[in-house]
C-alpha cells in the first residue's frame, strides 16, 4: 500500500476540520454561555436542574457547593440554588427564611449579620451534621464559572438589582439564569442586565405572549412551566420561539420517577427539554 496515498488525504481533511471549526462544532452549543446553551434547536440534548443544588444525596446538604460539585460530577451541568439576604445586606445561599431547618442553629436570616451566619454548618436531608457550610453568592459564582450554570431563584424580597450587581461584579452574566415569578419581576431584570437569561413562568399561550409583548427577547427567556404536563401544543409553540421547556418534577413527579425512572424519559418525549428534579443523577442516568 503507498503511503504516501493515506497520508495527504488524512493530512487536507485535518487542514479543513482546524480551519472550518463549524464542520465538527456547532456555533450555537457553546456551554460557556447560558443564553447560547440553553436555547432550543431540533438536536438539543436533554439536561437535568439540580433542585437545591441536588439535595437527597448523602453528607451533601442543599444549596451546598459540596452538593452542586457532586451533582455536577455526576452529569449535572444546571444547578439551581436559592439566595437570601442578611440585615448587613450580605447575599448567600439557603432556602428558607430561618436557620432551623437546613443548619444546626436557629434565627430568621434577615434579622442576622452575615458574620454571625458565616461558617454555619449544614444538615443533610437525614438530619445528619455536615461539615458543609452557608455558602455566600460570591462563592457560588465563583463556582459556577469554573463549572456548572447556575439557576438563582431569587427568594422573595431580596432585590433583583443587588443580586445581579454581585453577578456582573464577578462577570458571571453568561453563566447564570435568573428565576422570576411574575412579568413584572422578569422586567426589571431584563431591564438591569439585557444580556442575562431569564426563567419565567409560563403554562398557555397569552402567558408566552404576555412576556414577548412586553419586549423580552425569547432568547433571553427559558420556560418554567410547572409541576405537571401541559399540552404538547405549548411546547411546541415554545420550541418554534427557540425557548426550552422546563419540568419541575421536584417534590411532585419525583416520587413516582424514583420508583420508575423510565417515567422520566417519557416527559422528554413529550417535548420536555430540562428535568428541574430533586434526583438529578438519577434521572439524568434515565434520560441520557
Amino acid at each position: 500500500m503507498n503511503f504516501y496515498k493515506i497520508l495527504y488525504p488524512t493530512l487536507f481533511l485535518l487542514s479543513t476540520l482546524s480551519c472550518n471549526k463549524s464542520f465538527y462544532q456547532k456555533k450555537d452549543y457553546n456551554f460557556e454561555d447560558a443564553k447560547s446553551y440553553l436555547s432550543y434547536r431540533p438536536d438539543f440534548k436533554p439536561l437535568t436542574s439540580a433542585h437545591r443544588g441536588g439535595q437527597y444525596y448523602d453528607l451533601k446538604p442543599e444549596n451546598s457547593i459540596e452538593a452542586f460539585e457532586h451533582s455536577f460530577r455526576n452529569g449535572g451541568k444546571i444547578i439551581e440554588c436559592d439566595v437570601q439576604l442578611s440585615k448587613d445586606s450580605m447575599l448567600f445561599l439557603i432556602h428558607d427564611y430561618s436557620l432551623d431547618r437546613t443548619t444546626n442553629r436557629k434565627g430568621e436570616v434577615r434579622e442576622m449579620y452575615w458574620k454571625d451566619i458565616k461558617g454555619t454548618a449544614l444538615i443533610d436531608h437525614k438530619d445528619q451534621l455536615t461539615k458543609s457550610k452557608i455558602p455566600s453568592l460570591k462563592r457560588a459564582l465563583k463556582w459556577g464559572k469554573r463549572k456548572g450554570i447556575l439557576m438563582l431563584d431569587v427568594k422573595r424580597g431580596v432585590p433583583y438589582d443587588l443580586v445581579i450587581n454581585e453577578v456582573e461584579k464577578y462577570k458571571a452574566s453568561n453563566k447564570v439564569t435568573i428565576i422570576t415569578y411574575t412579568l413584572e419581576g422578569a422586567k426589571e431584570v431584563y431591564k438591569l442586565d439585557s444580556d442575562l437569561l431569564i426563567s419565567v413562568g409560563i403554562q398557555n399561550e397569552e402567558q408566552l405572549n404576555d412576556y414577548l409583548n412586553a419586549g423580552i427577547p425569547p432568547e433571553n427567556l427559558v420556560a418554567f412551566t410547572g409541576l405537571e404536563l401541559q399540552e404538547e401544543s405549548l411546547y411546541k409553540l415554545l420550541h418554534e420561539k427557540g425557548i426550552l421547556v422546563i419540568l419541575g418534577t421536584l417534590r411532585n413527579l419525583d416520587k413516582d420517577c424514583i420508583e420508575n425512572p423510565e417515567l422520566y424519559k417519557t416527559y422528554i418525549e413529550k417535548g420536555v427539554n430540562i428535568l428541574a428534579t430533586d434526583y438529578p443523577i438519577i434521572a439524568g442516568k434515565a434520560i441520557k
